[in-house]
């Protein structure tokens, strides 16, 4: 609150659908103003609910917000008329394993926001892995949907705690209590039949987190080290073969259109 006094406007905020919830979007917010963010990248925009909420609270403050999403499919041209016009955003498309880790290698000098929300689980650690490699820039790191079920953490959330040394996640209590209001128009949408969540529940699944749950690293010289060691997840073919199927895909939505 105190690097972003503006939080509590994510109250009245729409949600839209499979978006992040609007706590989440708090942390990543006002984390990004605290550790002197200067260019913010996205991975995975579906309907543009967080990168709504990006672009209208970080591109005011002088942070430039670049989101890439695969696919020009019918969510993607649905969330281009819903962030027509908005200050320094920028929509890419084209596969994010490939394309976000050489983005960020051209920022040197810049301080990197970066939010995963696609891919998900190990693929998620291992984009954030491959920019660690690529940038020394990145300040801070989000990833999405890192739950605890009733009797076991997610995929994700196992590879979280494996690979960094000191994660946090929102569902953690205190975090809830303070920004759960946030979250009033989440689950208003739920009651509209437009989404699944409840507080510690989806759907019929009893759960041990409040949310999807974001995890937050801010990564440490051993965080970095560890991701080096760990070498770079795509092999030199098959990031020739994912190219070429960006490639194709690229063609077939232009033909498409």
């Amino acid at each position: 609150m105190q690097a972003y006094p503006r939080l509590a406007e994510l109250a009245h905020e729409t949600y839209e659908p499979r978006g992040i919830f609007n706590s989440e979007m708090a942390a990543v917010i006002a984390l990004s103003v605290a550790t002197g963010v200067d260019v913010f990248v996205e991975s995975g925009r579906a309907r543009g609910h967080s990168t709504l909420l990006l672009a209208k609270h970080l591109g005011p403050v002088g942070i430039a917000i670049h989101s890439f999403d695969r696919d020009r499919n019918a969510d993607a041209v649905y969330s281009e008329a819903k962030l027509t016009g908005l200050p320094r955003l920028h929509l890419h498309y084209g596969d994010s394993r490939l394309l976000i880790p050489q983005f960020v290698a051209g920022l040197a000098g810049k301080r990197i926001g970066l939010l995963v929300d696609g891919p998900k689980d190990r693929k998620a650690f291992a984009l954030l892995s491959d920019c660690l490699i690529r940038s020394d820039d990145i300040a801070v790191a989000f990833v999405h949907d890192l739950p605890r079920y009733k009797n076991s953490p997610s995929e994700g959330r196992v590879y979280a705690q494996k690979y960094f040394e000191d994660p946090f996640f929102t569902d953690d209590v205190e975090f809830v209590e303070r920004f759960g209001y946030l979250d009033a128009p989440v689950f208003a949408a739920t009651d509209a039949d437009k989404g699944h969540w409840k507080p510690y529940r989806n759907g019929e699944l009893e759960m041990a987190s409040y949310g999807p749950t974001l995890g937050v690293f801010i990564p440490a010289g051993a965080d970095r080290k560890a991701a080096t060691q760990r070498g770079v997840s795509v092999s030199a073919p098959q990031r020739l073969y994912w190219s070429l199927k960006d490639r194709l895909r690229r063609r077939a939505t232009k033909v498409a259109g």
